[in-house]
């Protein structure tokens, strides 16, 4: 049986201060949240739509968000500086973490901002930062996550069918649970930020470690390389065929299964 989120729900099992809204339907939680940001300048607040008809990822890719199939929100905060750098791996952290916790499920991470169970992707995550109304400085982020609870009637898009997972099926009120475990989750993170501690988590939550991926970038042919380490920056290592060595902060990678 599918689990429906509503604000209440949500409540019940939130320790962290964000204030949370929840909507039937939305083009997008992340454009609703930049709205109202740039609107009134709030912050701490989050956005939970239980079907997006525009949702979307890194590269302006679809994200397939049909109702109560999902967890689909947006968690807005201020970051301090120093945090800027490491909130899209705080994030994944966070969501992975959750998954673990609330669906029992073994969550890996994709750099940069994927999480998997196995082979199937279960979350996407598109970080955006935003300046506040009245300011001329980026200081708001917006957390997009979408998370896969359930198979969608009809099953996935054609486009991703094959890659998608789902995490939710067996547990009781999981839509509450895990939209506020991640929150939960984020917040712990903030209030007690350690840029190495977040590393360390990436990192022995990687999926990637050992592997043979190709690296993808624009106007670049896909090179082969095998990923070696997440560095301090949380960054990924990689080694191509040739020997040399980089750190990618940049593009993306693709997994050869």
């Amino acid at each position: 049986m599918k689990s429906i989120a509503t604000k209440s729900g949500i409540s019940k099992y939130l320790t962290s201060p964000f204030d949370v809204e929840v909507f039937d339907t939305l083009k997008s939680s992340n454009l609703t949240a930049k709205d109202e940001i740039k609107r009134t300048g709030r912050t701490n607040f989050v956005i939970v739509a239980r079907e997006q008809t525009g949702g979307r990822g890194r590269f302006e890719r679809k994200f397939f968000s049909p109702k109560d199939c999902g967890a689909y929100f947006s968690a807005v905060i201020t970051p301090k500086s120093e945090q800027t750098e490491y909130i899209t791996p705080l994030c994944a952290v966070a969501t992975a973490n959750a998954i673990r916790r609330v669906c029992d499920k073994d969550a890996k991470i994709k750099w940069v901002n994927d999480v998997y169970v196995g082979s199937k992707k279960c979350v996407g995550i598109l970080c955006e930062a935003v300046a506040s109304r009245n300011s001329a400085n980026i200081d708001r982020i917006v957390m997009g996550i979408g998370i896969n609870l359930f198979k969608p009637d009809g099953d996935f898009d054609d486009e991703i069918k094959n890659i998608a997972g789902f995490v939710g099926e067996g547990v009781e009120d999981v839509s509450n649970k895990i939209i506020a475990q991640t929150l939960n989750n984020i917040w712990d993170l903030l209030e007690n930020f350690d840029k190495h501690e977040i590393c360390k988590q990436y990192k022995n939550l990687s999926m990637l470690i050992g592997k043979q991926v190709s690296v993808c970038r624009v106007e670049r042919q896909d090179e082969t390389a095998t990923v070696c380490d997440i560095d301090e920056r949380c960054r990924l290592v990689v080694e191509y065929e040739d020997g040399k060595i980089e750190n990618l902060d940049g593009g993306e990678v693709r997994i050869k299964w």
